[in-house]
C-alpha cells in the first residue's frame, strides 16, 4: 500500500467563513447602537440622533429587494481552484488489501462481489505461482491496481460534499440571524412606544444582553464549524481516495455529469434557504426603514412644534403684551382726565394718540404672523412628508413569522396614507384651534379698530355737544369703553398664549399616536384600506354638498316664486271679495302699531345720545359711515367724463327714500373741486312756476327771471362751465291735471343747457315709475343710475360698523317665544351668540328689505339694554296682517304719498279735489293710526311700515 500525503488544507474555505463573520457585522453594529443608545436616550435629540443613526444602519443592510444565489452571495466556489489544482486528473495505485476483505458497513451484494474479487486475485496468484517455476527471476505477488481520478474525486469532496455539510448549518445559521433581528426590531418598537407612546418601560438591557450573548455563540459556533469541516472533508477524501476506482467507489460515480448534477443540487438547496432568508430580512428591514421615516417626521414635528410655539409665546409676552399694557395707561390716564383739561388741545391729543398709535399696533399685530407662525409645524410636516419614500414593500406574514415568498409582498403607498389617514385627520383636528386663533387675532385688531373708531367718535361728538349737560359724560363713558376694549385685548392675549401652548404641546403626540396606529404590522393592511373609504366617503361628501346646495338654491327659488304667487291671489281674492260685498268685516287697524310706535320713540330717547346720533339717517359727508356704491359711483364718472367732453349727459338718481342718492351726490362732488358746484333741493311741492324760478335764481346769479327762456339765456351766456345738483324733482308735480308744468320747465332748462351744466338730479323711485310711464321722462336723461336694493349682508356691515365707533360690546338675548332646536343646546355661549346674531339680522333683513332707515328704526328698537359697556338685543317682530284690513280710500292716499315722497294738506285737497277739513281728517286717521309720521306740515309714510306697504300696494297692482 502506497503512503498518501494529502496537500495543506488551511483556509481552504476561508473565504465563506469570511462572508459568513461579515454578516454578523451588522449584528454586532445594532448590538453596539442599542447596548450604548437606549442608555443615553433622555430628550427627544438624544432619540432623534438614536434614529438617525439606526436609518443609517439600516440603509447599508436589508435593503436587497432583488433575491440573490447562494454563490453570488459569498463567492464563488471555483476560488478553490487554486487548492485543486495541486490533484492530478489521473493516479494508479495498488489497491490496499482493505478492499479485498469484506467490511462491517458493507452490503450483501458487495460482500458478494468481493468474495469474486477475492477469487480473482488468488487465481492469479497461483498462475503467477505455476509461470515461476518456469522462471529465472520470480514474480513477487502484487494487488491489484486502481485507477483513480483525483481531481474530480476533489472537486466532489471538497465542493460538492462540503456545500452538503454546511447545508444545515447555514439553515441554523440564518435562522438565528433571522431571530436576533427581530429581538432587534421587537426592543427599537417597544422603546418606541415606550418614548413616544408612554408605554410600559421594559428590561430592555437585559434583553440586547442575550442578544450579544447569542450573537458570541454564533461566532463560536462558526468557527467550530469551519474548524471541523476542514477535518472532515480532508477525511472524506482519505478514505473515498482509498476506494476510488474499485468495486466499492466505481469511477462511474465520478462521471463529470454525476458531479455537476451533485453540486446543482446542493447548490439549488442552498439558494433556496439564501432566498427564503433574504426576503424575510427585506420585509422586516423595509418595515423598519418605514417605522424609522415615520419617527423621524414625529420628531421633525415636535422640534417644529417647540419652536414655532416659543416664537409665538415671545412675540406674545415681549412684543405684544407690553405694547396693549401701554395702551391701557395711556387711555385710563385719558378717560379719568378732568373736565377743565378737556380743552381743544386735550381733545386734539387723544385724537392725535390714537390715529398715531392704534395703526402701529395693529401694525405690530400683522408684523407677528401668528396665523403664519402657527401653521408652519404642520406646513413643514406635510413638506417633509412629500420627501419621503413614496411606496413601501410590505410582506404581512413575515411579522407572524412565517415564510414569505415574492407573492406575499404588497405594494403601499405610505406616503398617500400618511397624507391623507394622518395629516389630513390631524389638519382637522387643529384646524378648530386655528380658527380660534383666528378669531382671537382678528378679535385683537377689530379691538384696535374700535378703540380708535370709538375715541375719535367720542371727542368728534363732545365738540359738536358740548352744550349739552350729558356730552361730558359721554365722552368720559366713551373714552372708559376704549380702556374696557384694551382690557380685552390682554385677555385675547392670554388666551391665545394659552391656546398656543396647549396645541403645540399636543401636536406631537397627536401625530405620534396616530402615525404609530396607522403603521402597525398588523394594521396596516386596514389601515390602506380605512384610508381608501375615507377618500371615498369624502368624494361622496363633496358630491352631496353640491347637490344640497344646488337642491337648496332652487327650493329658495321656488319658494320665493310660490310665496310670491300666494300673496297675488291671496290679496286678489280679498280685494274680489270686498268689490262683490261678500267679504267679512274688516277688522279695525290694531293698536299694537301705534303702541309700538310710541315705545319705539321712548326706547330710542332712553338710549346714549351719543349712540342715537350713530344711527340718524342723514346724508354723509365723510367716510366713518360711508359704505361705497361702486357700480353707482362709476356709472356717474362716465356720464361727468361725457359731458365733460362735450356730450349729453344729464343724470338722474333714481332710489327709495333714504336710499342714499344725496350721500353720493356729497362725496362725488369732493371729487370735482376743480368745478363751480350749485346745490338745490326741493323739499316741498312746488307746483307753481314762480317757486320753481325764485329756486333756481343763482343759476341767473340771481338775476330776477319770469320764464325759463330768460334763465336758460343768461345760463349760456356765463363762461363758467358748473355742476348743478337738483334733488327730489319729483316734488315738481302733483298727480293732478296741469300740476306738471314745472316738470316739463325743468326738462327744457336742462336739455338747452346741457353744454354749460353737467346737471345731477334725484328722485324717488316709485315716483320715476309713474312719471316714466305716464309722460317717458327717461328720454329727458343721458344716464339713469337706479340704485340697487341693499343686500342684508350690507345692512349688517352697516349697522356693526356703525355700531363699532360706539365702543359698546354686543350680546344678543333669545326672543321672546323661542323655541330652539336640540343642537342649540348643546352650544356653547360663543357659539349660541352667533346663532341668535344671525337669526337676529336675517329677520332685519327680510323686514327691512333694503331699506336703511328701517333697519336703523329696528335695530334701536331692539335694544333692551344698556349697561356696563355691553347692549342688549332682542328681535320684537310686528304683525301687518292689518294692512289688508285697509280700504280703497286710504290706500289711494298713501299710494298717493308714497309716489309723491309726502305732502302737506292742502296737496292732498288739490289731488283728491276734496276740501282741506276732509283731508286733515283722513291724514290725522292715518297718522293716529301709526301709518303716517308727520313732519312739520308735511306727511310721509311711517318707516315702520314702509316696506310692508310697499309689498301690499304692488299686490294690489297700485305700484309696479
Amino acid at each position: 500500500m502506497n503512503e498518501y500525503t494529502q496537500p495543506a488544507t488551511i483556509y481552504k474555505y476561508h473565504f465563506i467563513k469570511q462572508q459568513l463573520l461579515e454578516s454578523l457585522v451588522f449584528e454586532k453594529k445594532l448590538a453596539e447602537l442599542f447596548g450604548l443608545g437606549i442608555s443615553k436616550i433622555d430628550d427627544h435629540e438624544s432619540y432623534a440622533a438614536f434614529t438617525a443613526r439606526l436609518t443609517e444602519l439600516l440603509s447599508d443592510h436589508l435593503t436587497e429587494n432583488e433575491v440573490m444565489a447562494f454563490l453570488p452571495l459569498h463567492g464563488d466556489l471555483t476560488d478553490l481552484e487554486s487548492f485543486l489544482y495541486t490533484f492530478q486528473e489521473i493516479q494508479v495505485e495498488a489497491q490496499a488489501p482493505e478492499r479485498f476483505q469484506k467490511q462491517r458497513e458493507d452490503k450483501l451484494t458487495l460482500r458478494m462481489r468481493k468474495i469474486g474479487k477475492r477469487l480473482g486475485l488468488r487465481t492469479g496468484w497461483a498462475v503467477l505461482s505455476f509461470t515461476n517455476i518456469f522462471r529465472k527471476e520470480k514474480k513477487s505477488r502484487t494487488y491489484w491496481k486502481h485507477r483513480i481520478l483525483e481531481a474530480k474525486l476533489a472537486e466532489s469532496v471538497y465542493v460538492v460534499r462540503f456545500c452538503e455539510l454546511l447545508l444545515p448549518f447555514y439553515e441554523q445559521f440564518l435562522k438565528a440571524r433571522e431571530r436576533r433581528i427581530r429581538q432587534f426590531y421587537q426592543v427599537d418598537r417597544e422603546f418606541e412606544q415606550s418614548r413616544l407612546m408612554k408605554a410600559e418601560h421594559m428590561d430592555w438591557e437585559e434583553r440586547l444582553s442575550w442578544i450579544e450573548t447569542d450573537l458570541k455563540n454564533a461566532e463560536e459556533e462558526l468557527d467550530r464549524f469551519f474548524n471541523s469541516v476542514e477535518g472532515q472533508t480532508d477525511e472524506i477524501f482519505y478514505l473515498l481516495r482509498e476506494k476510488a476506482g474499485t468495486i466499492e467507489f466505481p469511477s462511474r460515480r465520478l462521471a463529470t455529469k454525476k458531479i455537476l448534477k451533485g453540486k446543482a443540487n446542493v447548490v439549488k438547496e442552498l439558494d433556496r434557504i439564501v432566498q427564503a432568508e433574504q426576503l424575510v430580512f427585506f420585509a422586516i428591514g423595509e418595515h423598519w426603514r418605514l417605522k424609522l421615516q415615520n419617527r423621524a417626521l414625529v420628531f421633525k414635528l415636535t422640534e417644529q412644534a417647540g419652536e414655532q410655539g416659543g416664537i409665538l409665546l415671545e412675540q406674545l409676552t415681549t412684543k405684544l403684551k407690553p405694547a396693549f399694557i401701554k395702551l391701557k395707561q395711556e387711555l385710563g390716564g385719558f378717560a379719568t382726565s378732568d373736565k377743565s383739561e378737556r380743552d381743544e388741545s386735550k381733545l386734539a391729543e387723544i385724537k392725535y394718540y390714537v390715529e398715531k398709535q392704534v395703526p402701529e399696533l395693529i401694525q405690530l399685530v400683522f408684523h407677528a404672523r401668528l396665523v403664519n407662525v402657527f401653521d408652519r409645524p404642520l406646513a413643514q410636516l406635510e413638506a417633509a412628508i412629500r420627501q419621503t419614500t413614496e411606496k413601501h414593500q410590505f410582506a404581512a406574514p413575515v411579522f407572524d413569522e412565517r415564510a414569505v415568498s415574492r407573492k406575499a409582498f404588497h405594494e403601499i403607498k405610505t406616503r398617500e396614507l400618511l397624507m391623507g389617514s394622518v395629516l389630513g385627520p390631524l389638519k382637522q383636528q387643529f384646524d378648530s384651534e386655528r380658527k380660534k386663533l383666528l378669531v382671537l387675532v382678528q378679535k385683537i385688531t377689530t379691538s384696535l379698530e374700535e378703540i380708535q373708531h370709538t375715541a375719535h367718535y367720542s371727542v368728534d361728538f363732545y365738540v359738536s355737544q358740548q352744550d349739552n349737560e350729558t356730552a361730558a359724560k359721554e365722552l368720559k363713558e366713551g373714552l372708559s369703553r376704549t380702556v374696557k376694549k384694551a382690557d380685552e385685548i390682554l385677555a385675547y392675549l392670554a388666551s391665545l398664549a394659552q391656546l398656543v401652548e396647549s396645541v403645540f404641546n399636543e401636536q406631537g403626540q397627536v401625530f405620534a399616536e396616530q402615525v404609530l396606529q396607522y403603521f402597525e404590522p398588523h394594521k396596516l393592511h386596514s389601515s390602506v384600506k380605512q384610508n381608501q373609504r375615507r377618500e371615498a366617503a369624502a368624494r361622496r361628501k363633496v358630491l352631496l354638498q353640491q347637490l344640497l346646495k344646488k337642491t337648496g338654491t332652487l327650493a329658495k327659488q321656488y319658494f320665493h316664486v310660490l310665496k310670491e304667487l300666494h300673496s297675488a291671489f291671496y290679496h286678489k281674492y280679498f280685494n274680489l271679495k270686498s268689490l262683490l260685498g261678500i267679504s267679512y268685516a274688516a277688522e279695525p287697524i290694531s293698536t299694537e302699531l301705534s303702541n309700538y310706535l310710541s315705545e319705539t320713540q321712548q326706547a330710542i330717547g332712553r338710549l346714549p345720545l351719543m349712540y342715537q346720533k350713530l344711527y340718524e339717517n342723514v346724508p354723509l359727508t365723510d367716510d366713518r359711515f360711508y359704505m361705497p356704491r361702486r357700480a353707482e359711483l362709476q356709472y356717474l364718472t362716465k356720464a361727468f367724463e361725457d359731458w365733460q367732453e362735450g356730450r349729453f349727459a344729464p343724470v338722474c338718481l333714481v332710489g327709495e327714500q333714504g336710499s342714499g342718492t344725496t350721500t353720493l351726490f356729497n362725496f362725488f362732488e369732493q371729487s370735482i373741486g376743480q368745478y363751480e358746484t350749485i346745490r338745490l333741493n326741493f323739499t316741498e311741492n312746488k307746483v307753481e312756476d314762480h317757486e320753481l324760478f325764485e329756486l333756481l335764481r343763482g343759476l341767473s346769479n340771481h338775476s330776477i327771471v319770469t320764464n325759463v327762456d330768460e334763465l336758460i339765456e343768461h345760463i349760456n351766456q356765463s363762461a363758467v362751465r358748473r355742476v348743478v345738483f337738483l334733488e327730489n324733482i319729483h316734488n315738481l308735480f302733483l298727480r293732478n291735471s296741469g300740476d306738471f308744468g314745472n316738470l316739463f320747465l325743468l326738462f327744457k332748462l336742462i336739455s338747452q343747457t346741457n353744454q354749460r351744466i353737467f346737471w345731477l338730479t334725484s328722485c324717488y323711485l316709485y315716483s320715476w315709475k309713474l312719471l316714466n310711464y305716464t309722460n317717458s321722462i327717461s328720454s329727458y336723461f343721458a344716464h339713469v343710475i337706479e340704485f340697487s336694493t341693499m343686500s342684508p349682508e350690507q345692512m349688517r356691515d352697516l349697522i356693526l360698523k356703525r355700531h363699532q365707533l360706539s365702543g359698546f360690546s354686543l350680546r344678543f338675548g333669545e326672543p321672546d317665544g323661542f323655541s330652539p332646536k336640540r343642537n342649540y343646546q348643546k352650544m356653547d355661549d360663543e357659539e349660541k351668540q352667533a346663532f341668535l346674531k344671525n337669526a337676529f339680522f336675517e329677520d332685519l333683513g327680510t323686514y327691512a328689505h333694503g331699506n336703511l332707515r328701517l333697519a336703523f328704526i329696528y335695530w334701536l328698537r331692539a335694544i333692551v339694554k344698556v349697561g356696563d359697556g355691553e347692549i342688549e338685543i332682542k328681535q320684537k317682530r310686528l304683525d301687518f296682517s292689518f294692512l289688508n284690513s285697509l280700504k280703497t280710500p286710504e290706500l289711494t292716499t298713501l299710494h298717493s304719498i308714497l309716489i309723491h315722497g309726502g305732502y302737506g294738506v292742502k296737496e292732498h285737497s288739490r289731488i283728491f279735489r276734496c276740501s282741506r277739513e276732509a283731508s286733515f281728517r283722513i291724514l290725522m286717521v292715518l297718522t293716529d293710526d301709526g301709518l303716517l309720521e308727520k313732519q312739520d306740515e308735511q306727511y310721509l309714510i311711517n318707516p315702520l311700515v314702509y316696506r310692508m306697504l310697499v309689498s301690499q300696494l304692488k299686490s294690489l297692482n297700485f305700484i309696479y
